[in-house]
């Protein structure tokens, strides 16, 4: 499909990016609708259809035998910039379209008009304002439009400079055990005011960390830990990650993960033909597997042709064809619940009954982890 057609009636940006995604990956695709509900078991359709339900927002892709809900890998994320000015009136807001890669974090694009993803320093009196936007696509990047921004906000403004003072006095004066406990916390140091040099080697130690303390939010992005190197294998082990505190969603390319089989011969001859191959399943989850099957000979009204798909023995799909329609491009696809480990998935074209029968596949395997 060259050209892909979508409904003005699929307004949310996040479901016509998943639309488009899935479209791309079927490219045996008929035909492509809207529906007011979710399909049923009465709802007719040919293999490789596509039906957009508005009532659940979901994508339905028809094996032959049934409707088979498709998987969504819409990535999210909140864009945030910052500028100042002198008076209490919002500076010019930005003009255009932008991209953001989701990857590096990073909006780029002309007509910024002094608004930066980084919050610029303030001058005593100078206000700090803040607009935000939304990023979602299926894709590794999102155009964002200067107009779908939020209003300015004020949030922050610049202050007193603080009483100069000469650190090196300190160095050594203070020991842990003449602070009491409570007089310094977190709301009384400045932010950057400890950096790694400006403690000593050593000194502040495990015994000198209260527990729950540190959490994740206080650990800069890619600057605390930059190797494997630095973690000794006995700091994080299973029980010091609390029970559902990482799950699969959070893993990257372990939570919905796709895997493609394009390389069978085609074979020929009486039949029966049977594709087979395996998915290693590092953890429990489910299979979404689409069969796309190619099928050559010379076929008339009375011909025949059964095509059937197997997740670890158990027919998934199934499609008995008599005439000249068993010919050409046909679409099989199922799901299962299966446990960890490795999975078979079998295609299989049998009662063959036409001259110089011939038959391709290729597959393409959903993987979600739960």
């Amino acid at each position: 499909m060259s050209n892909v057609f979508i409904p003005s009636s699929i307004r949310d940006k996040a479901t016509r990016d998943t639309f488009i995604a899935v479209v791309k990956e079927l490219n045996t695709v008929k035909t492509v609708t809207t529906s007011a509900t979710d399909p049923s078991i009465y709802t007719p359709g040919r293999p490789g259809d596509v039906i957009f339900s508005e009532s659940s927002n979901s994508i339905w892709v028809f094996s032959g035998t049934t409707w088979v809900l498709a998987a969504d890998n819409t990535t999210t994320a909140t864009v945030t910039l910052f500028n100042k000015s002198s008076v209490v009136s919002a500076p010019a807001l930005p003009t255009g379209s932008f991209t953001y890669t989701f990857s590096s974090s990073v909006l780029s694009g002309s007509g910024l008009n002094g608004w930066a993803q980084t919050p610029p320093s303030l001058n005593k009196g100078e206000y700090l304002w803040s607009i935000q936007a939304p990023a979602v696509s299926a894709l590794t990047t999102d155009t964002v439009n200067a107009t779908e921004f939020s209003a300015p906000a004020i949030i922050g403004i610049g202050g007193e400079d603080g009483l100069a003072g000469n650190f090196s006095d300190l160095q050594g004066a203070i020991a842990q055990t003449q602070i009491p406990a409570g007089i310094i916390d977190s709301t009384r140091i400045a932010n950057d005011a400890v950096i790694a040099s400006k403690i000593s080697a050593n000194a502040v130690g495990a015994n000198a960390i209260a527990a729950n303390v540190i959490t994740g939010d206080k650990l800069a992005a890619n600057s605390i830990i930059t190797s494997s190197a630095q973690i000794n294998s006995a700091i994080i082990q299973s029980g010091n990650i609390q029970n559902l505190a990482v799950d699969t969603i959070k893993v990257a390319n372990d939570a919905i993960t796709r895997q493609d089989f394009v390389s069978f011969t085609n074979q020929s001859g009486a039949g029966p033909y049977t594709f087979s191959f395996n998915v290693t399943m590092p953890f429990a989850g489910s299979i979404i597997a689409i069969a796309n099957l190619e099928i050559f000979g010379t076929v008339g009204s009375g011909s025949t042709a059964t095509y059937k798909l197997f997740i670890d023995g158990t027919q998934k799909a199934g499609i008995a064809y008599t005439g000249t329609s068993l010919a050409g491009l046909q679409t099989l696809a199922g799901g299962a619940d299966v446990a960890l480990g490795t999975r078979n998935i079998t295609v299989e074209v049998s009662n063959i009954s036409f001259t110089n029968p011939q038959a391709g596949c290729k597959l393409t395997v959903f993987r979600r982890f739960k």
